[in-house]
């Protein structure tokens, strides 16, 4: 669909084949409404455009420093800690911690690097894990 194709819709209003929707609040009830629409129209004849009024950046991809973060699970807590004690450390961290596995340790140390909390320095097998305090007590 070219750029004069898509005005020329939106200038022609709603009808019972076009709606225009300011937001929805779930994936849910998008395919909802476009299931209402498609009733009745062979699949031929149905077109459905979404319009982002918000371009993902990386600024969502990245914590802003005033943005309220989630509290940290014990078990984050946890890693954390255990990390700082032990910076040479890497899949023995499950066996210690306990109650989680070593698919558990690296989902948490990738939560956690994501949020800037943990980081490596050096290789995969010299290097070591480093505890960055954001002046929380873990």
């Amino acid at each position: 669909m070219t750029e004069n194709e898509f005005k020329e819709i939106c200038l022609c209003g709603e009808t019972t084949r076009v709606q225009f929707k300011c937001e929805f609040t779930s994936q849910k009830e998008i395919a909802k409404n476009i299931i209402v629409l498609i009733k009745g129209e062979s699949a031929n004849q149905f077109r459905a455009i979404v319009c982002r009024t918000t371009q993902k950046s990386e600024s969502t991809t990245q914590k802003s420093e005033n943005t309220t973060q989630k509290e940290l699970s014990t078990t984050q807590k946890k890693v954390l800690y255990f990390f700082r004690e032990n910076p040479k450390a890497n899949t023995e961290a499950a066996q210690v911690i306990g109650d989680i596995t070593e698919d558990g340790i690296k989902f948490i140390i990738s939560k956690l690097q994501g949020l800037g909390l943990l980081k490596r320095e050096g290789g995969r097998k010299t290097g070591i894990w480093v505890v960055i305090d954001k002046t929380k007590d873990y």
